[in-house]
């Protein structure tokens, strides 16, 4: 039978000031650990731990918010033959092709929520 872990919140905010702080510090792992008398192994363990828990938390709070809100639709004509745009890809999932004159805040909008929907 599998182990069941459970979450020890006290060292996760721990290890992400640990994280955070060596960030600042412009240091490397390596030298950050022996000046904080930390194992490299545990830095390692914990940095991929936080970067794993906070793509879970991203991708399950995406779930709820995009279930319930609803996007509003606005259908936009373009000219067919169009100079200069250019294409986006988000998240390998999604094409976007956008024009000149497209509304700057829009299209960060769809950006982010096709990122979000993308998990």
């Amino acid at each position: 039978m599998a182990k069941k872990s459970k979450r020890n919140a006290f060292k996760e905010k721990y290890w992400r000031a640990m994280l955070d702080d060596w960030k600042q510090s412009g240091m490397t792992i390596a030298s950050y650990c022996r000046e904080k008398d930390l194992k490299q192994v545990n830095f390692h363990f914990w940095r991929r731990e936080i970067f794993k828990r906070d793509q879970e938390s991203a991708c399950s709070q995406t779930v709820r918010v995009t279930e319930a809100i609803t996007v509003p639709f606005t259908e936009v004509s373009i000219p067919k033959h169009t100079p200069g745009g250019i294409e986006v890809i988000v998240s390998g999932d999604h094409r976007i092709v956008v024009h000149p004159g497209f509304d700057g805040d829009s299209f960060m909008r769809v950006v982010d929520l096709l990122a979000r929907v993308s998990c």
